[in-house]
């Protein structure tokens, strides 16, 4: 089973044997309530201790900073322009206003 299958099968037995004990206790609902939320609390943040560790072995090893982006020192003209379109072959057709 993988890390994660092992922690997953952890917090569902650890949530239901408190909620087990939390039954056998014979405790009220607002008790059962909050015992199971001080529970689920406690399973959120191993969950999200899990996740920054994760994420951080996934993060490079060195912190080098990356090299610039080469500076363009001039503009090329047909870079910017866009063709212009020839007026002797184009034409536009509208639709007519019939009705």
């Amino acid at each position: 089973m993988s890390g994660f299958g092992l922690r997953f099968a952890a917090e569902v037995a650890f949530l239901g044997l408190l909620a087990l004990a939390v039954g056998l206790a014979e405790l009220g609902t607002p008790w059962i309530i909050a015992v199971m939320t001080v529970g689920w609390i406690m399973v959120a943040v191993v969950e999200w201790l899990a996740w920054r560790t994760e994420v951080g072995a996934r993060e490079p090893a060195s912190k080098e900073p990356a090299s610039a982006p080469e500076e363009q020192t001039s503009w090329d003209i047909e870079e910017i322009l866009a063709p212009v379109p020839d007026e002797q072959g184009s034409t536009t057709v509208l639709p007519s206003d019939e009705r």
